[in-house]
């Protein structure tokens, strides 16, 4: 009796483990009839990249007949793009493995493309047909290889005699003297860092981190900072910027004053920032205050009720001591008064009224 039990059991144990074999051997099949196989390895129109791609045809024509549209599509000259790729060439080479294989001119292109454009990776995808995958990290990659080349060649703090030119081009192009450059903060949106709640949430609604830069005449980059929370503001960031503390040490190497007019006396070299930035020796901001009225009238004669008033948006004349708060020296107080002296009197030009109204 004991023996047709046993042989019971172990039967019972037998089907058991078949009906599980069966239901995995089910399960498999069913996930390997339903995982369909790719129709091709590389997708047809991206074949074609050496035949209409944006790098073998408009970029190729546009550097052989039109060097300002060629400029305008990845900001850059034909001759600096080139230089560009024998600097970056080696560090971003892939090495062949097949026969397509991407150049160096085709990644930088189409990383100085979207750098240029702002546009979407797939945008990038179709115009140079290169898979999404491969396109988004080879950007990632040659961005990484830009600035770990470029930071330190490009990106110099200029000495004394390089500030001075700054200034004489600055004023040359902008007709205002003793400048070196302008000021501001822009934020780069983002989407939103993992577990990185509201650190970089900024006051537009969105996510971003801050470049802060100063500019020269031509919009070129002299300085900047990059990486500040969004939630920052610009006066914040630049107070705890190694450029901010370089301005208000005043240690950068910045020229030594001179006059600029017949009556302004010395005037120290500066930078121009808005109603954001401190009020410093070497940096200006605009008088504080809106609704704020300018006589461009006569001189000799009481102003009357006519067009000769005009209501502007940023306090160019307005008395200091009429104004909000604002901490800033004595120093810097006569400075901007002088630079307003000088440019309603000997430094005003023709347009500059017209301008401001609007």
């Amino acid at each position: 009796m004991e023996n047709e039990d046993i042989q019971w059991c172990n039967y019972v144990n037998q089907v058991h483990h078949r009906k599980v074999l069966l239901v995995y051997l089910a399960i498999l099949h069913k996930k390997n009839k339903s995982r369909s196989k790719p129709r091709w390895h590389v997708k047809p129109f991206l074949k074609e990249r050496r035949v209409h791609g944006h790098c073998h045809c408009l970029t190729s024509e546009l550097q052989l007949t039109n060097s300002e549209l060629y400029q305008n599509f990845v900001r850059m000259s034909a001759s600096t793009f080139e230089e560009l790729v024998c600097i970056v060439g080696p560090k971003i080479m892939r090495f062949p493995s097949r026969p397509d294989i991407l150049s160096v001119g085709e990644v930088l292109t189409a990383t100085l493309r979207y750098l240029a454009s702002g546009e979407s990776m797939m945008s990038i995808m179709y115009s140079f047909r290169i898979g999404k995958a491969t396109v988004s990290k080879l950007i990632f990659q040659c961005c990484e290889v830009l600035w770990d080349t470029l930071n330190t060649k490009v990106l110099v703090v200029p000495d004394t005699k390089k500030w001075a030119q700054l200034g004489v081009e600055f004023e040359n192009k902008w007709q205002v003297p003793n400048c070196i450059g302008s000021i501001d903060g822009k934020h780069i949106i983002h989407q939103a860092f993992a577990n990185s709640g509201s650190e970089n949430y900024n006051y537009k609604g969105s996510h971003s981190i801050i470049l802060l830069e100063m500019c020269d005449a031509s919009y070129n980059f002299t300085i900047v900072n990059i990486g500040a929370a969004g939630r920052c503001s610009d006066g914040g960031v630049f107070s705890n910027s190694e450029m901010g503390k370089g301005f208000m040490a005043n240690s950068l190497n910045f020229p030594t004053a001179k006059d600029i007019d017949s009556n302004s006396g010395p005037i120290p070299y500066y930078a121009l920032g808005d109603e954001a930035f401190p009020l410093l020796t070497n940096l200006m901001r605009p008088y504080p205050g809106r609704g704020v009225r300018y006589y461009s009238g006569p001189l000799d004669i009481e102003p009357d009720e006519d067009n000769r008033w005009a209501t502007l948006e940023m306090g160019a004349l307005r008395p200091v001591n009429q104004l909000g708060t604002n901490t800033y020296s004595a120093n810097a107080k006569i400075i901007r008064n002088k630079l307003k002296d000088h440019f309603s009197g000997e430094g005003a030009v023709a347009f500059q009224y017209e301008r401001l109204v609007k």
